[in-house]
């Protein structure tokens, strides 16, 4: 009976050895996969994320830009539609070319603040804000019952604040994007 019993025990264990082992390769195997997945989309949500910063720069350097020619060509607006009996809808004229400005950054404010991280999504919102306060203050510009800076004196604050806020987002971009994806993180 002994060699009986031997053999029971060694066909039970193989058994139990066998069922773990399988419980084991598909452990093993299912998380190779979610791993794999894991991965695939940290690698697909870095690209996202590049795309929508890269398509943002590209939009706030274009507001910029548009936004310092109302400011050069401030004098000269004024003064065509003082010629031509405008004068009323100078203030409108404006609101019309800081709309412009406006209007393209939107979406790629937006986009970007939904990929985030968090750290781009305080930059975008501090972008956000730059934004509404360079319209309040071309508003006020504009604006002939307000007392006007004909020097121009808070523009170039404005300016920098805007490169600082460029520089934000840069850096919490790189911050986001320089991690490759890994498994588990």
């Amino acid at each position: 009976m002994t060699d009986a019993w031997a053999a029971i025990v060694a066909a039970i264990a193989a058994g139990v050895f066998g069922i773990g082992g399988t419980f084991a390769g598909i452990y093993v195997g299912r998380r190779g996969v979610t791993d794999q997945a894991v991965v695939e989309h940290g690698q697909w949500l870095r690209g996202q994320r590049q795309e929508a910063y890269l398509l943002l720069l590209d939009a706030w350097d274009a507001a910029v830009r548009d936004a310092k020619g109302i400011v050069e060509t401030w004098d000269e607006r004024e003064r065509w539609m003082d010629d031509h009996g405008e004068t009323e809808n100078f203030h409108q004229a404006i609101a019309m070319a800081v709309d412009a400005i406006e209007t393209p950054l939107r979406k790629p404010l937006e986009r970007a603040h939904l990929l985030g991280p968090e750290a781009v999504e305080n930059a975008v919102e501090d972008m956000a804000n730059h934004v509404e306060e360079l319209r309040e203050y071309l508003d006020q510009q504009a604006d002939a019952s307000y007392p006007f800076d004909r020097q121009w004196a808070r523009w170039p604050v404005l300016e920098t604040a805007g490169q600082r806020c460029r520089m934000k987002l840069v850096a919490a971009a790189k911050g986001a994007l320089r991690p490759s994806p890994t498994p588990g993180g």
